[in-house]
């Protein structure tokens, strides 16, 4: 995997949410380069988390998660997915995505 246009290695790399805005569902994408620990939550607008879908390793690929927000309402959410590097510990990096629940 490469930065676009850098041609610089990266670890992970995390996709839009799809569809977006949405309801009651949206998907969220990331691909790995390695077996790696992955946490995926999602957080309201206050910063409040509001749940947690993920916290295990993953192998290496492209991997999909799905969030229903059916018992939230409408609004803006973020989600950010965090991942450990090569070592324990979730040092590696982490991603911050908007998703907007329309209902």
């Amino acid at each position: 995997m490469e930065h676009e246009g850098t041609g610089a290695p990266v670890d992970f790399v995390v996709y839009q949410n799809y569809p977006n805005p949405f309801n009651p569902a949206t998907n969220i994408r990331f691909q790995l380069d390695a077996e790696r620990r992955v946490r995926i939550s999602v957080f309201n607008v206050l910063g409040e988390k509001i749940a947690e879908l993920l916290d295990e390793s993953k192998p290496a690929g492209i991997h999909a998660i799905t969030w229903n927000a059916s018992r939230h309402p409408s609004g803006t959410y973020f989600g950010r997915v965090e991942v450990a590097g090569k070592e324990d510990g979730f040092v590696q990096g982490s991603k911050i995505f908007k998703m907007i629940v329309v209902k």
